[in-house]
């Protein structure tokens, strides 16, 4: 434990220092869509917020960014994510991708961590989000429960 707490006070001193961004694909569809929980929680605080959209797009991840500026009551100065879609593509430069360039605009560092099991923080703050709560158990009944309880977890989550 002691460990842990030294990692997370060096890579996260201070709120909004280190926020890990993930998301967790769902595995039913609505109609022709496959919706997808975006989910962040800041290192420092494990203040978390996480938001359900239709698809996983680049779009979607920019966003999501948008809300998690609006929602935490601190500034963000960097987002960490995994080095899948919609966070990166092989096809472009990193530094023109949409999320990546649209971080920078807002003075937000985007920092990819390319294989998530390397990274010790990553790998236990993704498992704490809202998503990876299910990660490896999730089956019809929990992704319901998930889509119910998402709203009422986050609160007590955050406030209790």
């Amino acid at each position: 434990m002691n460990s842990l707490a030294m990692m997370i006070e060096t890579a996260a001193p201070r709120p909004g220092r280190l926020v890990f961004v993930d998301t967790k694909e769902l595995s039913f569809r609505l109609n022709e869509f496959n919706p997808v929980v975006f989910s962040a929680i800041d290192v420092s605080t494990h203040l978390q917020v996480a938001r359900l959209y239709l698809t996983s797009t680049a779009g979607s991840s920019v966003d999501f960014l948008d809300f998690i500026g609006r929602k935490f009551p601190f500034p963000i100065l960097e987002i960490r994510t995994s080095g899948k879609s919609p966070f990166t593509t092989s096809t472009t430069l990193q530094a023109n991708h949409l999320f990546t360039s649209t971080a920078a605009k807002g003075g937000i560092m985007h920092s990819i961590s390319p294989n998530p099991q390397d990274d010790d923080l990553l790998s236990i703050f993704t498992k704490l989000t809202f998503g990876g709560y299910f990660e490896g158990s999730i089956d019809y009944s929990a992704e319901q429960r998930l889509m119910r309880e998402l709203i009422n977890f986050l609160f007590f989550h955050n406030n209790h």
